[in-house]
């Protein structure tokens, strides 16, 4: 598309980015203009880096290359920002200074799994791509995610990706797990489903008693917090809820950043409400405001204390 093509058609649709942006960032291509509308909370540098992530894979790994590829496809030439971007490289590895974890996603598109699963893998919170990008360059070594307060349909959901429903006893990894390069390595799984049957699973199928004990003190202590103003109004007793701990097996595996990102960009995409923890610190993912809320300073320094012991036991 020309310019004058691409200002009418992505005029039809909303985006946090302004219009000039946009067009600039979509280099004419109607295929990554949808992409950039999709992304909830779209800034300029990941639009950006969008642009040159897709001229990386379609010929455009060389400054030399790229005359070339704008004469033959491009009606609209990359700027001076996505060019600049293009140069340092558009690597997956944590050691290079320019790893991103977006980076990683043409080979989540090309998964047989990525148009089946129907959920984008998009963070919605602009904070968590910042987060797991810190995590990539430094390998993420566990990551905890509750979801404390669930409604019914909620949990269903959730465990229908975690693998579970009424009739499993076991998680059954699901199409968006394939999708992520996620597996059971690591990871350990607590829930209380709708119906009241509680369903746990481990790398070695089944948690210990004592691993039971500590999901549970987990979730007590984040489904008192509610105090603290996490929600707008207190949870129902006997609510459904679920639990997620995943670690590295001392550096052998990447499944926290793998399982982590599968389960927070379905939650946010979802519009679900939960309490990490990560190097980073404990943190909320507040579903009305769109973003990640740190627990670590200021008034939530209470709530941080309240769940520092919680850290090291799972």
């Amino acid at each position: 598309m020309t310019e004058e093509e691409m200002r009418a058609y992505l005029s039809t649709r909303s985006s946090s980015l302004p219009l000039d942006d946009l067009v600039a960032c979509s280099l004419g291509l109607p295929g990554l203009a949808n992409e950039l509308l999709d992304i909830p909370s779209l800034s300029l540098p990941i639009a950006q880096r969008l642009a040159a992530l897709h001229l990386y894979h379609n010929g455009g790994r060389r400054s030399e290359e790229i005359p070339s590829l704008v004469d033959r496809y491009l009606h609209i030439p990359p700027n001076a920002a996505i060019l600049e971007m293009l140069s340092k490289g558009m690597s997956t590895e944590g050691y290079a200074p320019n790893a991103h974890i977006y980076h990683h996603l043409p080979r989540l598109k090309k998964h047989y799994a990525y148009m089946q699963d129907g959920v984008s893998v998009y963070f919605v919170a602009p904070e968590s791509v910042d987060m797991y990008t810190t995590e990539l360059r430094k390998h993420m070594r566990g990551v905890h995610i509750s979801m404390p307060w669930l409604s019914s349909e909620q949990a269903e959901v959730v465990g229908e990706l975690l693998g579970f429903n009424s009739d499993n006893l076991r998680s059954r990894p699901t199409n968006r797990w394939f999708m992520f390069d996620a597996s059971r390595k690591g990871v350990l799984i607590y829930g209380k489903l709708p119906n009241g049957n509680e369903r746990a699973m481990s790398d070695c199928d089944m948690l210990s008693e004592w691993e039971y004990e500590q999901f549970r003190d987990r979730i007590r202590s984040y489904q008192r917090v509610h105090s603290l103003g996490l929600l707008t109004t207190p949870p129902i007793s006997g609510q459904p809820y679920f639990s997620v701990s995943v670690n590295d097996h001392g550096g052998a595996n990447e499944q926290p950043l793998h399982f982590g990102w599968m389960l927070e960009s379905f939650l946010q995409q979802k519009g679900i409400g939960y309490i990490g923890h990560h190097s980073s610190g404990h943190f909320w993912y507040n579903p009305d405001e769109k973003r990640i809320l740190s627990l670590e300073e200021g008034s939530w320094g209470s709530l941080s204390q309240k769940l520092f012991e919680l850290r090291s036991r799972i």
